[in-house]
């Protein structure tokens, strides 16, 4: 009988690590928690801009915004999953609110975290014998054309990418904020979200302290296991704000 390395690695943690270690494994704990924190900035960022969720149900770019943000999903889907492009119009405002905040906070958490699990690849893709988009049978390594090609790849798409975690007065990204919005109901824009962003920088100095401290002790002479490898996936300071492999 054979077993794919997805059915094994699955086995492992449902029946050795999630017994010992609880429910959450320390990467899920670990991922939760971050996802927390960036959900709490998009959400007192929006409540910078926007007076509640009738203010957002009024405002027509931001319906149009999930609006085809849904659709995407609805062409990407099996048949079963009918009529999601038409599903904004009939939330409430709250749910409107709530699913406008989550998808954001979706979006920020894959372009961060979540493809942190994907990138920094360009140090395999330098070698042609081992990461290469194609090999002609019987060789080993690949053709020049196509180390020529992933080389260009790495190239333009590895530069370096903004940090998440302010650490210099050139990180701080909130001069992109408005300092005006169409929302005349909410005073002091600008300053609101000013605010946020100082929380989330904040809250991201305070995962990276924790999570720092966990690695240090995964990482120590007398760790055990399962409790003896780090995770890296989420710590902040290592983390930038766009993609890049």
């Amino acid at each position: 009988r054979q077993y794919s390395l997805g059915s094994v690695c699955g086995w492992y943690i449902e029946n050795w690590v999630k017994p010992r270690l609880g429910k959450l494994t320390p990467w899920w704990e670990q991922a939760l928690e971050f996802w927390n924190v960036q959900k709490a900035f998009v959400t007192a960022f929006m409540e910078s801009y926007w007076s509640g969720p009738e203010a957002l149900l009024q405002d027509k770019e931001a319906f149009k915004f999930l609006v085809q943000s849904v659709s995407i999903v609805q062409s990407t889907s099996s048949d079963a999953i009918t009529h999601l492009a038409e599903l904004p119009a009939e939330l409430s405002a709250e749910i409107f609110w709530d699913a406008t905040i989550n998808l954001i906070a979706r979006y920020t958490n894959l372009v961060t975290a979540g493809h942190e699990q994907v990138g920094t690849v360009p140090v395999y893709a330098q070698d042609a014998s081992f990461c290469a988009f194609a090999w002609k049978k019987g060789e080993m390594m690949a053709t020049k054309q196509a180390a020529l090609n992933a080389a260009v790849l790495m190239a333009f798409t590895s530069t370096p990418m903004p940090p998440l975690m302010r650490k210099t007065e050139e990180d701080d990204w909130s001069f992109l904020f408005p300092s005006e919005w169409k929302s005349a109901d909410v005073p002091s824009p600008k300053a609101r979200a000013d605010a946020a962003y100082n929380q989330f920088q904040a809250d991201l100095a305070r995962l990276e302290v924790k999570y720092q401290a966990f690695n240090d002790a995964a990482l120590a002479a007398d760790a055990t296991f399962p409790n003896n490898f780090g995770i890296w996936a989420h710590v902040p300071s290592l983390l930038e704000c766009s993609v890049s492999v």
